[in-house]
């Protein structure tokens, strides 16, 4: 039976997207920004992606990736600005491959694809098949009616929504993904005033509503998943990434828990300083937000 991994920014999808190449599951992913979807599908243990962009019309470019089973579990923790130890910077950019590419899920005339991605074994956050043309538009609220072939398709699947328990651990993860440049072009549109934050303590202090603004961000993106999930009755099961089993995904391969979690050595007193106040921070959000619950019936009901 087809998965379909409905995770939010930050909930744990490097980790399973890992368990399914290194098992040679054929996947389906769509990019941040609505331009391009890609599948990943294994003829012995040679991996082929088969890249689904827009120039004048739908087109699929097919290209072997150098990798082999050992190698699709290789992973170095890191993010864009690094506030916690000394690691460079992780630059995460697909610029290159959206340039000159048109938007592709505007509009439903693209549906004619699940014909190819029927076999599919997972699929990550397909927001276009539920009529949310991006990851963006998850929270801004741009939405198309799904067709009936999407809604089938959706439904013809195991559909999971991940969450966290643990939600300090959580919220600590959440800040180290703070855009500090982001930030500042937010706190510009809203004071008129123009700022540069040095880092995240430095945002909290000067303007604490941008860094709240982001965390808000993340959450309401789960909750809006599973808004639209349920106004178009999809059945979903929960996954709780501190203790669920990662054998539902019926993968060959296994991997700890912690395998892509943040990796900072806390013996380091610099380290476990800078850690310091990202949990500071997490505990005044957890505390102001009154954060008991992750779901969204929580969302509701507090």
């Amino acid at each position: 039976m087809r998965i379909i991994y409905w995770g939010a920014y930050n909930t744990g999808k490097a980790h399973v997207r890992m368990l399914h190449r290194a098992s040679n599951k054929k996947s389906l992913s769509f990019n941040t920004s609505g331009h391009f979807a890609y599948v990943l599908r294994y003829e012995k243990n040679v991996e082929y992606e088969d890249f689904y962009q827009k120039l004048d019309k739908i087109e699929c470019i097919s290209r072997v990736k150098n990798t082999m089973p050992s190698t699709r579990l290789c992973y170095d923790y890191g993010e864009q600005y690094n506030y916690v130890d000394d690691r460079p910077p992780l630059k995460r950019s697909f610029q290159q491959r959206i340039k000159g590419l048109s938007t592709m899920f505007n509009d439903m005339q693209w549906d004619y694809l699940l014909d190819e991605w029927e076999d599919c074994e997972f699929v990550m956050t397909p927001y276009p098949i539920i009529g949310i043309p991006n990851q963006s538009e998850c929270n801004r609220g741009r939405r198309i009616e799904p067709s009936d072939k999407c809604i089938e398709f959706i439904k013809n699947s195991v559909n999971i929504v991940p969450y966290k328990e643990n939600h300090l651990d959580s919220i600590i993860s959440k800040l180290a993904c703070f855009d500090k440049a982001l930030a500042a072009r937010r706190s510009f549109k809203i004071t008129g005033k123009f700022v540069v934050f040095k880092d995240l303590v430095d945002a909290f202090v000067k303007h604490r509503d941008m860094v709240w603004l982001h965390l808000d961000d993340i959450m309401n993106e789960g909750y809006n998943i599973e808004k639209r999930l349920r106004q178009y009755n999809i059945e979903y099961q929960y996954f709780n990434l501190d203790k669920d089993d990662y054998d539902i995904f019926d993968c060959q391969v296994n991997l700890p828990r912690t395998y892509t979690h943040p990796d900072w050595d806390l013996s380091n007193e610099k380290t476990y300083d800078n850690w310091s106040q990202l949990r500071h921070i997490a505990e005044e959000y957890i505390s102001d937000r009154n954060l008991q619950d992750a779901r969204l019936d929580a969302k509701i009901t507090s």
